[in-house]
């Protein structure tokens, strides 16, 4: 008899072991887990603030830049903006960067801080006019405008806002974005 006490108490704790292990499976991708970490380049380049490692996409971190597809200025005056700062980019990681990863963003993507040498890339690229500060950068915002570079050179859509209106367009699918991808 007493091990028919045993017997329930071993099933009970693998009901209960198994319970905890189904609940852990399932919130698994609802949590929030930081990554905390270096990658050192090279680096592929999607668009002004994204790059690639592999697999991986990594989001400069403070900063938003205009999608590839944008233009800036007023016809007959218009540029390719978003290419401009794609181009600005590449020539910011040509050479050793050093990517300093810390969580994810909502698209999954890494977000990251990268440097190459002692130079801070996003900060220079929202000081070059190529990106808009997002919650970090302020200070290299307000230089760029009062020179009146990149994006500041006329009017433009912020990427948030040109996203927003280009919502058929889906950003990163398309061949221009292929194109990029590959050359680099």
């Amino acid at each position: 008899m007493r091990w028919i006490g045993r017997s329930r108490n071993l099933w009970s704790n693998l009901l209960i072991m198994l319970f905890f292990l189904a609940v852990a499976i399932i919130a698994k991708p609802h949590l929030k887990v930081v990554e905390d970490r270096n990658l050192s380049g090279p680096f592929g380049v999607v668009d002004g603030d994204t790059l690639m490692k592999g697999s991986e996409r990594l989001r400069l971190k403070g900063m938003d830049a205009p999608e590839l597809s944008q233009s800036c200025g007023t016809p007959p005056d218009l540029w390719p903006c978003g290419i401009a700062a794609r181009q600005a980019l590449v020539s910011l990681t040509d050479g050793p960067v050093l990517c300093h990863v810390r969580g994810r963003d909502k698209y999954q993507r890494l977000l990251a801080t990268c440097t190459r040498e002692t130079v801070d890339i996003a900060a220079e690229m929202v000081r070059s006019g190529h990106a808009l500060s997002y919650g970090a950068y302020k200070k290299e915002e307000r230089a760029a405008k009062a020179a009146r570079l990149g994006v500041w050179s006329g009017p433009f859509a912020e990427p948030g806002a040109w996203r927003k209106s280009h919502k058929t367009e889906q950003s990163g699918s398309g061949w221009l974005d292929w194109l990029f991808r590959s050359i680099r």
